[in-house]
């Protein structure tokens, strides 16, 4: 027995860039228990493996004001640890692999509604060169943190990246899904791009926080000096010691971004954009759009690898 799966690099266009995912097609109806999928995810040992749940017959459903023509199919995601409730990066990769499979979806429809445990989200092919894709995430809200969370945000962020670096600022979600990320920005006098991290000093058991999201301010565009904002993500315990490239953190953040650096107007959708780079050691480059409830992150994806798991 066996599963066909792709592995795919979310937003890059580089060999060995960007975010992996691992994606595998599931019928509505597998008999797969969790343990599982789990142990698969554990195989591949990448930030995350998705499964995409196809329906035994798929429907392309009419325009409705919310949205153009779509087909509607199931999502879940797994770390190497754990299922988690949300990841943008992979849900980038699953809407490339759905996008490249006409069996799935017709050529002239150019979104997908996927269900998930943090409700329906779509995601769309961007009429762009070079080819990008755009997932919509619940847009969260970043409010500044209590006196005594950057306290600790301070002392853990001081072990965790050296002496040398300055927290300018902590925030924090009141709301799910993102009540276990922090936001911690730093000034711009240490380089976040390279800087030795050691990801298992955040955490502890003074707070409750899972995610870790430690932000720069830069410039992001050097032909016409656009500010934006660096980023790197570590997880150690969803098993994730740095994320490369975490789509749901950028949505935790976006609007903290937006309102601290005015966005540019992108010329083909002539809507807001900030520009943000993840600066691990893949890297990667993500267009990021606060619409309201939802935030719209955009970007390339590449096939790294495909073939089949034994089970």
């Amino acid at each position: 027995m066996s599963l066909r799966f792709k592995v795919l690099d979310a937003f890059t266009n580089m060999p060995f860039g960007g975010n992996p995912a691992a994606v595998i097609l599931l019928p509505h109806d597998h008999k797969y228990p969790d343990s599982t999928l789990l142990g698969i995810a554990k195989e591949f040992n990448i930030s995350e493996t998705a499964y995409i749940i196809v329906p035994s017959t798929i429907e392309v459903h009419e325009a409705t004001p919310n949205g153009g023509r779509h087909v509607e199919l199931g999502l879940r995601w797994f770390t190497p640890v754990c299922e988690v409730a949300l990841c943008g990066h992979a849900t980038l990769c699953s809407s490339a692999a759905v996008f490249s499979d006409e069996s799935l979806i017709p050529p002239d429809v150019n979104e997908i509604r996927f269900s998930t445990l943090s409700g329906m989200l779509t995601a769309r092919r961007v009429p762009s060169q070079p080819p990008k894709y755009e997932v919509h995430l619940p847009a969260g809200t970043a409010v500044p943190a209590g006196d005594e969370t950057v306290r600790i945000a301070r002392e853990l962020t001081k072990n965790a990246l050296g002496e040398g670096v300055k927290v300018l600022s902590v925030a924090v979600s009141p709301a799910s899904p993102y009540t276990e990320y922090i936001l911690i920005e730093i000034d711009n006098n240490v380089p976040l791009r390279g800087l030795h991290v050691v990801p298992s000093a955040f955490v502890s058991d003074k707070w409750q926080f899972t995610l870790f999201m430690v932000t720069q301010c830069n410039v992001v565009d050097e032909s016409t000096n656009a500010l934006g904002f660096d980023y790197r993500v570590f997880a150690p315990a969803w098993g994730i010691m740095e994320d490369p490239v975490c789509g749901s953190a950028i949505a935790f953040a976006a609007s903290s971004w937006a309102a601290k650096v005015p966005p540019q107007v992108d010329a083909l959708t002539g809507e807001p954009v900030n520009k943000v780079h993840a600066v691990s050691a893949r890297g990667g480059e993500i267009d990021v759009v606060c619409d309201g409830a939802v935030v719209k992150l955009r970007g390339e994806v590449r096939v790294a690898s495909r073939g089949e798991v034994f089970l």
